[in-house]
């Protein structure tokens, strides 16, 4: 027996990669299920690349999505989660924050990814809609999530209306950056052009008017989009 179990170990040392079916002999992952999701199609050692053979380290170094997507990781090392991050604020979001852990990722089209449309406020709001969280981070913004869902914006996400405008169609995603900051989506200088990626009838006329010239020539109290509509709570001109 001791003879033949030598022999499996051996075996294992010497083998190549193992396969998710070896994974799956001590971690406890549906296989069914991950094949379905976004990196089905991948190996486990395609991102856990330090293993090349069993048993492993008990201690394994981080994923590296950058890896793969290079682009992306990019954008969020300069975003406003990115740099939190690199300060070592412990409770800024991650990649996993937002898309879940990588084994349950599917894709953004699907009903239950937490990045599809009509679940950001949910995704965005496991932190955005946290009392403690703002008030840690001095964000000063009162409910914004509660706020959105109630707006013409996210009503009509809400009832399925993939045309509508999502958290990351205003904010950005990978790369968002703060308000304050000059080339933020949501910043008074870029708000008008943001808007107008849906409302570009409204942008035309806005930027022909008093208050886009004045914007345009640098004034600083000349209002913007969300001086009137007041951001995260849209309604509908008839609304009361």
């Amino acid at each position: 027996m001791r003879v033949l179990l030598a022999g499996l170990f051996s075996l294992l040392l010497t083998a190549g990669p193992p396969a998710a079916q070896d994974c799956t002999s001590c971690h406890d992952t549906d296989l069914a299920a991950f094949a379905r999701g976004t990196h089905g199609s991948m190996a486990c050692t395609d991102c856990h690349t330090s293993i090349k053979q069993l048993p492993h380290a008990d201690k394994m170094p981080p994923v590296d999505c950058g890896a793969c997507h290079g682009d992306v990781v990019k954008a969020y090392g300069g975003s406003v989660h990115g740099q939190a991050r690199k300060t070592g604020m412990p409770d800024a979001a991650t990649c996993a924050s937002c898309h879940g852990k990588a084994h349950d990722i599917v894709p953004r089209k699907e009903a239950g990814s937490k990045v599809a449309k009509r679940n950001l406020p949910e995704t965005c709001g496991a932190c955005h809609a946290n009392p403690e969280f703002l008030q840690r981070h001095k964000i000063p913004f009162a409910k914004p999530v509660e706020a959105y869902r109630s707006s013409v914006h996210g009503r009509a996400v809400a009832r399925g209306e993939e045309a509508a405008a999502g958290c990351s169609d205003c904010h950005g995603s990978h790369g968002i950056l703060a308000s304050k900051d000059g080339k933020a989506q949501v910043n008074r200088d870029q708000v008008a052009a943001t808007c107008g990626a849906c409302h570009s009838d409204v942008q035309t006329a806005y930027e022909g008017s008093v208050h886009g010239k004045a914007a345009k020539a640098g004034f600083k109290g000349a209002p913007v989009c969300t001086d009137c509509h007041a951001p995260n709570a849209h309604c509908l001109p008839s609304s009361t």
